[in-house]
């Protein structure tokens, strides 16, 4: 992903090379002007800003650090709405940072250096060299080569990757491009610690990054031209590790010019920084050649640059008396400003590491407390998240409760409309066994006292007369008699038992299935259930009363099952009979359960297992999830 920061590759350079255009001063501005929230979209609104705050850079207004966080507060809330505004995010802490550069506030600058690192590090994956390339020129202005070095360390394996990378496109070329922000500082710390041969080794890796990106790099804009500089300057650098003047040192000082002067860059965008490189090269060039005249030439226009660091005065006045030291004047003064010089230079560069320990503590404070801010917004923000989920899971408890509760009210309700209308089919249907045992021992007791009265009578008469007589041979024909007699009385009890179970005493098939029908209605309404029955002409005519009353019982409990427990949708019922055997197949699609567990303990089904027990009766189980069937077979004698 090609990185878009909004600040131009320039500003970000600006601050690691340390260039500055601005004086340390506050001006008070009309801020409510800058911005009409009703009218100005957030893009524009942030380019408005960007202008705004650059201008006063470059009119050499800096601000204290609380009011320009005040007055980007705004700018800061809208680059969070959308990660398209990222660029402008990491601009926010771009512009804090120039704001701590400009007013010489080093710590400061690096913080929030870190802080724009680090948001192009989270939404980029790639790692910038902001913060690296700001330390290291700061040790490089306070002539502290060895930390200039240990940087340089630090970040080599890095950068010798560039050149892997960049032809592979997979770096982004604004952080390829600062480079140069470890590279100048390096070699000139090698350089003036007499190091050539690390001097030769970061000239090297600079000229295979260059090559690279030159190839990527579309030469038509300021940042390539930047670039183009810093590559001419470090070639200059290597130029003093080799006997001079060096046709490497004019074509180094040409390409430096050429970046500079050119129509790309127009003369007002010329940093002040680069001005200056420029110039005391120059400078340099010539009083190493010996040409007085030109080197007071270029240290003048270096002078007669506005706001120049105390740094490059330093540089330019220490030229100035190696000068004066070579044409045997101001001998003493020299001296004793070499000595004062030299004691500057080493108070300078042990000083510069305790600023450095006190700046990062000063940062790290910062981060420190920002960082507790954000652990206790996040602390807050999942206490209310907390919260909320114990609220959303008490709410949904209750109204699965409630939920609940109703669906057991209704199948409440609705068994106890199966129970009514099952002890009704009951009560009718023992009322009519009562009535048919009435009946029978009534007619039982007007045949014996009607038929058996008068046999028994004509028998004990046949016997009296067997009592007086002999045994003849009409004692025989009565004795057969009495037999013929006896066989009458046993022919008429065996009419009169079977009449019990004559069907002029049962109710009808037809109405015993409409009563069967009518409590499947009540327990399984048609809108909620899907039912198909099927039941066989004449299969209940083999019933008796008894196992009608009991198969009552029986599809009171299944049913009973099925709207509690079995959450079906669709029950099917098949009744059928084969020879003397009565079978019955119920099946739903509901959730299933244990079959053998809630035989040998379930209540309810141990229930039907007693009742069919009772009339010959067996049932078997079969059951998973979503196909559950009932098998009842009953020996009907």
């Amino acid at each position: 992903m090609e990185l878009s920061i909004k600040s131009s590759f320039f500003t970000i350079l600006c601050i690691l090379l340390n260039i500055s255009n601005a004086n340390c001063q506050f001006e008070n501005y009309d801020f409510a002007t800058i911005f009409d929230n009703k009218k100005t979209s957030r893009i524009a609104y942030f380019d408005k800003m960007d202008l705004w705050v650059d201008q006063q850079f470059s009119k050499g207004v800096t601000f204290p650090r609380e009011k320009l966080v005040e007055h980007l507060k705004t700018y800061k809330e809208y680059t969070k709405e959308s990660d398209d505004f990222v660029p402008y995010r990491i601009n926010y802490y771009i512009m804090l940072a120039n704001n701590a550069e400009y007013s010489n506030r080093n710590g400061e600058c690096i913080y929030y250096l870190e802080k724009a690192e680090k948001e192009i590090n989270d939404f980029y994956g790639q790692k910038a060299l902001m913060v690296a390339g700001r330390k290291i020129n700061v040790y490089l202005e306070n002539r502290n080569y060895k930390k200039v070095l240990e940087t340089y360390d630090a970040n080599l394996l890095y950068l010798s990757s560039f050149p892997k990378l960049i032809q592979q496109s997979k770096v982004n070329l604004n952080i390829s491009m600062t480079y140069i922000s470890i590279l100048n500082p390096a070699i000139e710390a090698f350089v003036a610690t007499g190091d050539y041969t690390g001097a030769e080794k970061v000239y090297a890796l600079s000229e295979r990054i260059y090559a690279e990106l030159k190839k990527k790099l579309p030469q038509d804009n300021t940042s390539a031209q930047h670039v183009n500089f810093y590559q001419a300057h470090i070639r200059y650098q290597q130029s003093l590790t080799r006997s001079f003047p060096s046709k490497m040192a004019v074509e180094a000082l040409a390409d430096m010019k050429k970046a500079i002067y050119n129509n790309i860059i127009q003369e007002k965008e010329i940093s002040n920084n680069i001005r200056s490189k420029y110039y005391l090269s120059k400078a340099n060039y010539y009083y190493k050649i010996q040409n007085k005249d030109s080197t007071y030439r270029y240290l003048d226009s270096l002078r007669s640059i506005p706001f120049l660091k105390e740094e490059q005065q330093y540089e330019a006045n220490a030229l100035t008396t190696l000068i004066a030291e070579k044409e045997g004047d101001y001998f003493t003064a020299y001296t004793k400003m070499k000595k004062v010089a030299h004691s500057t230079d080493s108070l300078r560069a042990l000083l510069v590491d305790d600023i450095d320990n006190l700046v990062y503590s000063h940062t790290q404070s910062e981060i420190n407390r920002e960082l507790l801010n954000i652990a206790q917004k996040k602390e807050n923000i999942r206490r209310l998240w907390i919260i909320g989920l114990i609220g959303l899971f008490t709410t949904a408890a209750l109204i699965a409760y409630y939920l609940f509760k109703k669906r057991e009210a209704k199948s409440k309700k609705r068994i106890e409309e199966l129970d009514r209308e099952v002890n009704l089919q009951i009560s009718v249907m023992e009322e009519r066994l009562e009535h048919i045992r009435r009946e029978e021992k009534n007619k039982l007791a007007q045949d014996l006292h009607d038929s058996f009265a008068s046999k028994l009578a004509s028998i004990k008469q046949r016997l009296r007369i067997l009592k007086h007589d002999e045994m003849t041979s009409e004692q025989n024909e009565n004795i057969e008699v009495l037999i013929h007699i006896s066989n009458e009385l046993y022919n008429e009890a065996r009419r009169q038992s079977h009449e019990l179970n004559d069907e002029d005493y049962l109710i009808s098939e037809s109405t015993y299935i409409d009563n069967l029908l009518k409590i499947i209605k009540y327990a399984l309404p048609k809108g909620e259930y899907e039912t198909e029955i099927n039941i066989d002409p004449g299969a209940l005519e083999i019933a008796t009363l008894e196992i009608r009353i009991q198969l009552i019982y029986i599809f009171q409990e299944i049913l009973t099952n099925i709207i509690k427990h079995a959450k079906a949708k669709k029950i099917q019922l098949s009744i059928y009979k084969e020879h003397n055997i009565l079978t019955i197949l119920i099946e739903d699609n509901g959730r299933g359960f244990n079959a053998q567990k809630q035989l040998n303990y379930g209540l309810g089904f141990k229930s039907i297992t007693n009742r069919l027990e009772k009339i010959n009766g067996k049932m078997s189980i079969t059951s998973e999830v979503n196909k559950t069937a009932i098998f009842i077979e009953i020996v009907c004698t």
